[in-house]
């Protein structure tokens, strides 16, 4: 559970009166780890009845019910006047606000309604129980392609590496290159992690000779992060970068300019060292 959020229950009360499923639900959604500072996440409606332990279609009537304070569309989960149930503000609140934002890029119209403006289309209908049974088998099968890909030896290029997104493959190469240079180590992949990689791997960016939607350029970015001891805590503030800071666009976009390789706080020592002699180093006053 999130513990930055607080739940206003009398609001609660008051919004949904004796309907104890759409406060529970709701409930569970505020507190919902997926849910950043902006207020919308994605989250698939197999998921949510899954993972909430509530069947399929008692999970579609709730959502219906809540069109006034929640909104579920084409994965999207938006929670209307979500800042105003939060135990932070300020100029870093509203900073973490826009770089959740900057990382989801969810639609323009649900980031206004989670700000409190009044959603401008009709309530989205809930899929029927056919499309959604498909839907879960098209995930299902989605799923086991990205376990297939995950157990694939690193070498495998062209087509077959490009088909899906190995998530698992990279996220494993992260843990093995970035992470033992010194950057942060997960203890679990998430959800935003996959959409953050997700929108890297489909901007197809070109270094050299491998593109952004193959393992083997995975492979090469995180060795060229294990180069830059700026993110690998060699700084002032011995900060160390992570999964998430490295797959936004901008961060990304830096580190294939190579950035941050000389970044290191101790560069100008060593350089400035390795331009001395013996004897003008002994004569050095510590």
């Amino acid at each position: 559970m999130a513990t930055f959020r607080k739940a206003p229950m009398g609001k609660v009360s008051a919004w949904f009166g004796a309907d104890l499923e759409a406060a529970g639900l709701w409930i569970l959604l505020i507190t919902d780890p997926r849910c950043g500072p902006c207020g919308c996440f994605r989250v698939s409606l197999a998921e949510l009845w899954g993972e909430y332990g509530i069947s399929e279609s008692k999970c579609c009537k709730i959502l219906d019910r809540m069109t006034k304070h929640v909104v579920y569309r084409d994965r999207w989960v938006a929670l209307r006047k979500y800042t105003e149930h939060q135990r932070s503000s300020g100029k870093n609140w509203d900073k973490a606000i826009e770089n959740d934002l900057e990382t989801r890029e969810p639609p323009e119209d649900l980031v206004r309604y989670a700000k409190g403006y009044p959603l401008e289309t009709h309530p989205i209908p809930i899929k029927n129980p056919s499309n959604q049974e498909q839907e879960q088998e098209q995930e299902q099968e989605q799923e086991q392609e990205q376990d297939r890909s995950a157990t694939q030896p690193l070498s495998v290029s062209g087509a077959e590496a490009r088909r899906t997104v190995p998530y698992q493959a990279v996220y494993q190469l992260y843990l093995n290159i970035a992470a033992e240079a010194g950057c942060t180590a997960h203890r679990i992949r998430t959800s935003t992690m996959d959409e953050q990689l997700r929108a890297r791997w489909n901007q197809r960016i070109e270094a050299g000779e491998y593109r952004s939607d193959s393992v083997e350029f995975w492979e090469k970015f995180f060795q060229l992060v294990a180069q830059c001891p700026h993110l690998c805590g060699d700084n002032d503030r011995g900060w160390t970068a992570n999964f998430l800071w490295m797959t936004k666009r901008a961060n990304f976009e830096k580190v294939l300019a190579e950035t941050y390789v000389k970044k290191s706080r101790n560069s100008r020592g060593v350089a400035m060292a390795a331009a001395m002699t013996a004897e003008e180093i002994e004569c050095l006053d510590f």
